[in-house]
């Protein structure tokens, strides 16, 4: 389910080519509004800035296993973080979840090795 992505005639089927350069040199970059009407030195985001976005966001999803049902569940990244907080110890051990809140028993379970 594309939770994130744009909807409509002119939505981009698969990943359009372009520049898929995530940072600018060792510096993370950010979005900079115009210092006045017309001046145009604002940031300018096109869309493989926002696919970049979009792809990550329903990876973190798909991946966590914690699938929405709908595009309107706005609880969704929510439920994926809670999910992926679940599955990082074995079995759920030493996991409480209560009134929203996850609790953590220090010592139970083991870290997912995470590779690139």
């Amino acid at each position: 389910m594309n939770l994130f992505g744009p909807q409509g005639a002119h939505a981009a089927n698969i990943l359009p080519g372009g520049a898929t350069k995530v940072r600018y040199g060792s510096q993370d970059t950010w979005v900079r509004d115009c210092s006045a009407a017309g001046a145009n030195d604002g940031t300018a985001l096109d869309a493989a800035f926002f696919n970049i976005l979009i792809g990550n966001l329903n990876q973190v999803i798909t991946q966590s296993g914690a699938l929405p049902t709908a595009r309107t569940d706005f609880l969704a990244l929510y439920k994926a973080i809670n999910q992926i907080a679940l599955n990082v110890f074995d079995s759920g051990e030493g996991i409480i979840l209560e009134n929203g809140k996850v609790t953590i028993a220090v010592g139970k379970g083991v870290l997912p090795l995470v590779t690139s």
